[in-house]
């Protein structure tokens, strides 16, 4: 089962956002489907269906609550704690009868607690964007994008980001991130084979390294660990210029 959200954004995420040519941009991912998948429902909650044995994909759909807590937050909002916050003084009281006897009049007792402050979040119905960009040989590729153009300089940054891909993680099952100004057209020919860019460098190679086993689920306790991380820091000692992990077919595969 895919993961179903972040704790924290994947450092490869991080490294794409500051190599973006525009602080602006937008969490995305080309998946491909087979159509046969399209028609067992495995994109229903976002409308997109099959007919006459071609898959129809509309141009926008908001994620129901039921996929998961971040689209849920996404349409109604959220109480959170602040637990950064200083804690403040919190009354509530209760009316009790005078000696144990409504007869004779009743009193109100008082309680103060010091408390955590809370915060009231409302659903920002955030949709998802989707185009079809090809459709041959019972296969389909989509293209998603969160409709929120994020700015890599805001104030409020890594929680806007956050938020995004982990509504579309519960929602695709894969994130990515795109410049805006790209276009789809321009996305797909660069992910022609649905393969997803990993950072690479001598500063991001225990990054890379811990994305890798994270997307294959691999423990620390794994015996298969050591064997993926030996041949992984391999092929970083040749200096490749990218690093694709595959998002669709591919996913255990590594291509440089």
């Amino acid at each position: 089962m895919a993961q179903k959200s972040f704790r924290k954004i994947p450092d490869s995420v991080r490294s794409k956002v500051a190599n973006l040519p525009s602080n602006e941009y937008q969490v995305g991912v080309l998946r491909s489907y087979r159509v046969s998948d399209l028609e067992s429902d495995v994109l229903a909650h976002l409308k997109v269906s099959v007919q006459a044995g071609s898959p129809v994909v509309p141009p926008t759909s908001l994620p129901p609550a039921a996929r998961g807590r971040f689209s849920r937050w996404n349409l109604a909002g959220r109480i959170m704690r602040r637990t950064d916050l200083p804690k403040v003084s919190r009354s509530w009281g209760f009316e009790t009868p005078n000696f144990g006897d409504w007869s004779k009049g009743s009193h109100t007792i008082t309680f103060t607690r010091q408390v955590y402050q809370v915060e009231h979040l409302y659903g920002q119905q955030i949709g998802i964007s989707m185009e079809k960009v090809s459709s041959e040989d019972g296969q389909v590729t989509i293209a998603f994008r969160v409709d929120q153009v994020l700015d890599r300089t805001a104030a409020g940054h890594d929680a806007d980001l956050l938020f995004a891909l982990c509504l579309l993680q519960e929602n695709v099952g894969a994130v990515d991130v795109v410049a805006c100004t790209t276009s789809t057209d321009e996305w797909a020919r660069a992910m022609a084979l649905s393969w997803e860019f990993l950072p690479v460098g001598t500063r991001e190679t225990d990054a890379v390294i811990s994305e890798l086993t994270q997307r294959l689920r691999l423990s620390k306790d794994d015996p298969r660990r050591e064997g993926v991380e030996a041949r992984l820091e391999a092929l970083l000692t040749l200096g490749p210029e990218r690093m694709l992990y595959g998002t669709s077919g591919f996913q255990r595969y590594l291509g440089v």
